[in-house]
């Protein structure tokens, strides 16, 4: 019997590389800061060349990373006019309803399974052929699988063509989440097409610290060029982490701290959590794991008891089922009730993650100091 394991290492590198852009409409030129993250892996079979291994991923890493940087478009609109170039309409759309795609896969996937029980079932483990009726069932369910797939690329093709970003040109575009700030390089045109009715937007009131990225020598930021992102439906906000700055504050009690902790899934990312506050939330978690734990490995238990008459093996069944699932549903209530933050939509090649926090106090400075507004 042969048997094969491996160790395998992963590593990621971040990185950015600056874009030069010249606009479709005004030939406006601009710059703006592309950031990537690329990611490797290794092997080291039965545990050998571990140091290899990790080298191995960590140029994979740089690989896929220098690919990245030099292939990527970010949704960064023209500085003057607010258009956004052909290029960076495709990667927009390319983004869009990819949940759609995951679906079409999925239902031919699912339903090839669920042909192969049937087939199984049917057929006794393939001892005997199939009759007309269950063939002629399987035949449909294939059909019907596929009608749906297909239903699917279409809809996302449909959803497609209905988004267009320029939509409301010569106004200003939304801010996009997670998009670079254009920088205008002087020196160049920046005329605006003559039957274009430009609406110029109020000039942002920058917050006190401001971090932006400063332009390179012969280049100069414009007074209107940025409108500060706002927060997205839902209060959540979507950051750089290669920009990402934290008030120095706790993000619960907001006195402050030297104090971080990081949560799950993330939990190398560490945010401000001073030590009371990390004390609370670890007695409530207790304390939530403990009620989930009796109530549900003792209250299944009385019930299958009374049910069966004592039978012992089912009750202890249904103790054990019980305790597993309170404390499940314990740790979940200590993430839904107390939790000070919650992650979303990490994009691995953007480098970019929502954040939403708890405290609404904290997510105001958490805001201002990531140059959004509320």
């Amino acid at each position: 019997m042969f048997i094969y394991f491996a160790t395998r290492y992963t590593a990621s590198a971040t990185g950015a590389a600056t874009k030069l852009v010249t606009c479709e409409k005004c030939q406006c030129v601009y710059q703006y800061q592309l950031i990537r993250r690329g990611s490797g892996t290794g092997s080291a079979p039965y545990g050998l060349g571990k140091g290899a291994a990790q080298r191995a991923a960590q140029r994979g890493a740089q690989k896929q990373l220098a690919k990245l940087l030099a292939k990527g478009v970010d949704p960064s609109p023209c500085p003057d006019c607010g258009w956004l170039q052909a290029d960076m309409v495709r990667d927009i759309l390319r983004r869009q309803a990819r949940w759609l795609l995951v679906i079409a896969w999925l239902i031919p996937v699912l339903a090839a399974l669920f042909g192969l029980c049937v087939w199984w079932v049917a057929s006794n483990g393939g001892r005997r052929p199939l009759d007309e009726s269950t063939t002629q069932f399987l035949v449909a369910t294939g059909m019907v699988a596929t009608v749906l797939a297909a239903a699917a690329v279409f809809a996302r093709r449909a959803w497609i063509t209905r988004v267009n970003p320029n939509r409301n040109y010569p106004a200003r575009p939304d801010p996009i989440p997670g998009a670079a700030p254009p920088v205008r390089i002087t020196g160049t045109s920046g005329e605006i097409p003559a039957d274009a009715v430009f609406i110029t937007p109020d000039s942002p009131t920058l917050p006190a610290g401001d971090r932006d990225p400063q332009p390179t020598a012969g280049t100069a930021t414009l007074a209107y060029e940025r409108r500060l992102p706002h927060l997205e439906p839902g209060g959540w906000l979507t950051v750089q982490l290669l920009r990402l700055r934290h008030p120095d504050q706790c993000c619960s009690c907001l006195q402050p701290t030297t104090a971080s902790q990081g949560f799950r899934p993330h939990i190398r990312l560490r945010i401000p959590f001073c030590r009371s506050c990390q004390r609370r939330l670890l007695k409530r978690t207790v304390l939530l794991i403990i009620a989930g734990i009796v109530a549900g490995g003792l209250i299944p238990a009385v019930l299958v008891a009374l049910a069966t008459n004592g039978n012992d093996p089912a009750t202890a069944f249904a103790a054990a089922a019980g305790l597993v699932a309170g404390g499940l549903i314990g740790l979940w209530l200590r993430n839904a009730l107390y939790r000070p933050v919650s992650y979303s939509r990490f994009d691995e090649q953007r480098n970019t993650l929502r954040f939403r926090f708890r405290n609404p106090a904290y997510m105001d400075s958490f805001a201002a100091a990531n140059d959004f507004v509320r």
